[in-house]
């Protein structure tokens, strides 16, 4: 067990063997748990969807540096012992737990909540049990659950709570940033005429996520434009909110709808059944009407 202080600063938490061994039975009940369930969606963190049972490959190139405490424990880097009269409790934002051996271990990363600290007080007294009874507790109390938000296995991380990646370790600014060379791509293409729209949705959060889900391979971006726009021409849904320009050679948006249809576009969302005809969205499988729609 690790204790990981306010400033990354990381101590060595000396534990007795049962508590040890009966965090390490409930942290891999736990993982078994998630893992092992049939409704699992997984994937990886750059294609995530709000789901739920979900889990998610960490595949972004820069890692908030709250979490790179996983591999300074994995390196098992030389570390000073956690003292509960010197470090204390209230700077502690997270724990960090080696599972393993010499050859094969795992990094588990827990947050620290300051609600999980029993504080005494002079308000009132606590108390545990002792061989002949009660006996009185002076010092602060952490509890420790069985669930945690991170696993580290070598160099890979896997995110067990989207959630607290995004509220506690400035996961924002990587996404955008992420979603900005995602932008150059498109960019580079030459598709849009009016492109700094599109890069001015960067900065909200649903748009950066569905930006970084467009692979750098997507054959769309290649394409002849005129092969481009006779697709949308002939697809309902598109045609009536995707528009041109007046030489009808780039894309030109008008709405804010127009270019989140666009980023489906980009991700070969759109999709026809050679079974049954019909339009769908790749990603939800979302029946698409094949009725005109209004403006």
């Amino acid at each position: 067990m690790y204790v990981v202080k306010g400033d990354l600063t990381i101590r060595h938490a000396n534990l007795e063997e049962s508590a040890r061994n009966d965090l390490k039975n409930r942290f891999l009940t736990y993982l078994y748990r998630r893992v092992e369930n049939p409704e699992l969606n997984y994937s990886n963190l750059s294609e995530f969807e709000d789901r739920t049972n979900a889990i998610c490959y960490y595949d972004l190139h820069d890692l908030p540096l709250g979490l790179k405490v996983m591999q300074s424990v994995l390196d098992k880097e030389d570390m000073e012992e956690f003292s509960a009269e010197n470090d204390g409790f209230d700077d502690i934002v997270g724990f960090v737990f080696l599972i393993g051996n010499e050859e094969q271990r795992i990094a588990i990363y827990k947050k620290h909540f300051h609600i999980s600290v029993i504080k005494q007080s002079d308000k009132f007294l606590s108390f545990g049990r002792s061989d002949t009874g009660l006996k009185q507790i002076t010092e602060d109390i952490i509890k420790i659950s069985e669930n945690f938000e991170f696993l580290q296995i070598n160099q890979h991380v896997i995110v067990f709570s989207t959630k607290t990646l995004e509220n506690s370790f400035g996961y924002h600014g990587i996404l955008q940033a992420a979603a900005k060379q995602k932008f150059d791509l498109i960019s580079e293409a030459e598709l849009i005429e009016n492109i700094e729209e599109l890069e001015e949705l960067i900065v909200e959060k649903k748009y950066a996520k569905r930006m970084i889900g467009i692979k750098a391979s997507t054959p769309v971006l290649a394409l002849p434009f005129d092969r481009i726009r006779n697709f949308i021409l002939n697809h309902p849904k598109l045609r009536r909110r995707l528009k041109f320009n007046d030489a009808n050679d780039k894309i030109r948006f008008h709405s804010k709808k127009s270019k989140e249809l666009f980023l489906d576009l980009v991700t070969d969302s759109f999709l026809k059944s050679e079974l049954t005809e019909l339009l769908y969205h790749s990603t939800l499988k979302d029946e698409l009407s094949t009725d005109e729609e209004a403006e």
